[in-house]
């Protein structure tokens, strides 16, 4: 069960990016037309072992065929796909109509939005972080990630600009469950599931 909280690690900001070993993993670059093999050179955490997410929704370097080093971009593809410790990882290319920004404050078209959960509502994960200054003229990072829903055919939205009640106004079993606390808020992998499982359109 995936837990929506916020992840506070405190590290110096030139560790952020700078302890970070790379490896080197099978997977696919998906286009609308065509799927390539490649080779990607995955950042991962020194302290967490998991991958850098906050990097690679914007880029992430690769090797293709020939062995020529190369980047991508989720501007040129429409999905990444790859196996880390026995997770399927699948980055998927979409518009930042929410105006989210990558690190330094710069601003992207498209992001790869980690898919948790895929279905009519499908659930994105978005990596992100904020740095401080503290006590000695040291600088430290705030990191997070922050989820996001999509419904078949419509936006990226986050329920903190609609509310709960509002996006899962169709499905008034499971408000009652949020309402019972049956379903808690960190709760938010079965609360998308139930969804698909019991008031999505195909459902009915």
């Amino acid at each position: 069960m995936r837990k929506l909280i916020l992840i506070l690690l405190f590290i110096p900001l030139f560790s952020l990016h700078g302890f970070s070993k790379k490896h080197l993993l099978k997977g696919k670059i998906i286009n609308v037309k065509d799927t390539t093999v490649v080779t990607f050179i995955i950042p991962i955490n020194f302290f967490t072992k998991i991958p850098v997410y906050e990097t690679i929704q914007h880029r992430i370097k690769y090797y293709d065929s020939d062995s020529t080093k190369k980047t991508i971009t989720p501007e040129i593809a429409t999905e990444i796909q790859f196996t880390y410790e026995r997770e399927k990882v699948r980055m998927v290319s979409m518009a930042n109509t929410l105006g989210l920004k990558q690190p330094m404050n710069r601003y992207s078209n498209n992001i790869f939005f980690k898919l948790e959960v895929e279905g009519y509502l499908s659930l994105y994960r978005y990596f992100h972080s904020k740095s401080f200054n503290g006590p000695n003229n040291s600088s430290y990072t705030y990191k997070s990630s922050s989820y996001f829903f999509q419904k078949k055919g419509e936006q990226l939205t986050s329920l903190l600009y609609i509310g709960y009640k509002t996006y899962f106004s169709d499905c008034p079993q499971l408000i009652q469950k949020k309402k019972s606390k049956e379903f808690k808020w960190q709760d938010i992998d079965l609360v998308v599931k139930f969804y698909n499982e019991n008031c999505a359109p195909e459902q009915n």
